[in-house]
């Protein structure tokens, strides 16, 4: 069964940074059309490193819990080097993200 060391050492597996900006909004919403198939609960991973200058991943995910309500669940996981903004964003995206039905409670860690 994986586990939260086996995911940090998968993520850190061939990591590179790629030096620009990422358009999040964009994979969030090929996310979403993606997921019209899924039926129940659906939990959505996604890694990144905050730095979304010119996009709106926040309106993405707002977009995505529009679409799925309670039967979908956002897990930013913030990667790189944590800058302030970089943090705000992922916080953001939890916090629109996240379900209600949700047994345990997001922590930040770094």
């Amino acid at each position: 069964m994986p586990d939260k060391k086996g995911f940090q050492e998968a993520l850190g597996a061939g990591y590179q940074q790629s030096g620009g900006l990422s358009p999040a909004d964009e994979a969030l919403d090929a996310a979403n059309t993606d997921m019209l198939p899924f039926q129940g609960k659906t939990a959505l991973i996604f890694v990144g490193d905050g730095q979304y200058k010119g996009t709106d991943p926040v309106a993405a995910v707002k977009r995505l819990k529009d679409n799925y309500g309670e039967n979908v669940c956002v897990y930013p996981v913030l990667v790189g080097g944590g800058l302030p903004e970089s943090i705000a964003t992922m916080k953001d995206e939890t916090e629109w993200g996240r379900s209600e039905n949700r047994r345990d409670e997001f922590k930040w860690s770094r």
